[in-house]
């Protein structure tokens, strides 16, 4: 169970901003939202073939992860599960700060797991420059300044507790969201990223993300 949570974790951490057709203002961003929809789906590309895909899929109270593994050679394996999304919120504030709450859950009887991610940071629309594909507003920059998770397991009578708190500093890590619709208490964001890296033996692998979030006003 721990694997799922650990792909949602990281996730949220890597961002950049692709091309939209909406865009929005101060007024509209500024709200308690709750999220009602949540889909991601995170590719890795080994040099050798070897690819891994996480998709997860969120509604306000389900949430189902699947991970598929493809190796170059040989037989493929598929790992999935359902859980209940207790807690999914965030907060936009007037004066450029921002927090968010994700809390999941998974299997029942005696073996559970729970993870709760809290972040928080400032945001801002990206500046527009001449030649730019991207409209005015249509852009929000995410500083994280702070990530705080809380694991617990249980089986049987054992029970395990993991917590991790983590300050960053501003640009060190950032989540650039492009507003797909912008009404006055519905927004819809969307972050792909892509990148390749060559390791020091020469290995090349590539990363794509891609993410979808519909918030509604509380």
């Amino acid at each position: 169970m721990k694997r799922a949570s650990i792909y949602i974790l990281s996730a949220l951490f890597l961002a950049a901003g692709i091309s939209a057709c909406g865009k929005t203002t101060k007024g509209k961003m500024v709200n308690d939202w709750k999220v009602t929809s949540y889909n991601e789906e995170m590719a890795f590309v080994s040099s050798n073939g070897d690819k891994d895909i996480h998709t997860i899929s969120m509604t306000e109270s389900s949430v189902t992860t699947t991970t598929v593994h493809t190796p170059a050679t040989g037989p493929g394996s598929t790992y999935s599960q359902t859980g209940t999304v207790k807690l999914h919120e965030w907060t936009i504030k007037k004066d450029g700060t921002w927090s968010s709450v994700q809390e999941i859950g998974f299997g029942g009887g005696n073996s559970t797991y729970t993870n709760k991610i809290e972040q928080s940071g400032t945001w801002s629309f990206l500046r527009t420059t001449k030649g730019d594909e991207f409209g005015k507003n249509e852009r929000v920059h995410f500083n994280i300044l702070q990530s705080k998770s809380l694991e617990n397991s249980t089986s049987g009578q054992i029970v395990n507790t993991n917590s991790d708190e983590e300050t960053y500093l501003t640009g060190e890590k950032v989540m650039v969201y492009t507003i797909k619709s912008s009404k006055k208490d519905a927004l819809e964001m969307e972050l792909e990223n892509d990148y390749r890296f060559t390791q020091t033996s020469g290995n090349n692998n590539s990363h794509t993300l891609t993410r979808t979030i519909t918030l509604q006003g509380k």
